[in-house]
């Protein structure tokens, strides 16, 4: 949402979750107990324009459950920063997780046990450029981001756009490098896009396949957006 002259305004909920999880004792012997988990935040998202150079920040409200009785929550911040250095390249730079913390609590022995737990802060530097080729045009996406020494993930991911159709359509490719400490993986997925024109509203419809990192299977990523 704007907010005049130069800021906007976003909110936003993200949840992940799982269910039927089998319980097992201490000898790994199969239990009657069953277990439910999820992840999730709310997030409000602030950013100013000055000129060509964007600045933002994410404010984000934590809350998580492992099983019945061991919950977090928390809270934790993001910034970052934009620059247009043309109408066609554009390179930008966030800091996640600043100050970022869970409070566990669970009870242990008939006692409430509670401790913090530190979101790990990690940066990430992107760009885009766009090429003009015959008949469409080349979107260049590249991004990487660091933990540490031992922990980092590079992206590059690249969009061909047909233009001279009546309905563009969008063909995506894209490949992901995994390093973590003594793991190291890389998967490859691709997609495609194409907007839907009707007489109300304008709608994208996008599809992906991911085929996954150590081998949990195929998925299949499937949006609809609608635009103003």
């Amino acid at each position: 949402m704007p907010l005049p002259p130069k800021a906007t305004i976003g909110l936003s909920i993200f949840r992940a979750s799982t269910k039927n999880i089998q319980g097992y004792d201490a000898l790994g012997n199969p239990t009657e107990s069953e277990y439910s988990s999820y992840e999730g935040y709310a997030m409000a998202s602030f950013a100013i324009k000055i000129n060509k150079l964007f600045a933002g920040m994410n404010f984000k409200l934590f809350k998580s459950k492992l099983v019945d009785g061991v919950e977090a929550d928390g809270i934790g911040f993001d910034a970052g920063l934009f620059f247009e250095i043309d109408d066609k390249s554009s390179i930008g730079l966030k800091i996640s997780n600043l100050s970022s913390t869970y409070n566990w609590s669970f009870n242990y022995n008939n006692f409430n046990q509670q401790y913090e737990e530190k979101h790990p802060l990690f940066y990430s530097i992107a760009g885009s450029s766009l090429i003009n080729i015959s008949s469409g045009s080349l979107l260049i996406l590249p991004q990487f981001d660091f933990y540490d020494d031992s922990r980092q993930i590079m992206k590059i991911g690249f969009e061909y756009s047909i233009d001279d159709i009546m309905y563009p359509c969008y063909f995506r490719i894209g490949g992901k490098i995994i390093k973590n400490y003594d793991f190291e993986d890389y998967v490859i997925s691709m997609g495609f896009g194409m907007p839907i024109k009707l007489e109300a509203f304008n709608m994208e419809f996008n599809y992906a396949i991911d085929p996954g990192l150590m081998d949990e299977g195929v998925s299949h990523i499937i949006s609809l957006s609608f635009l103003n």
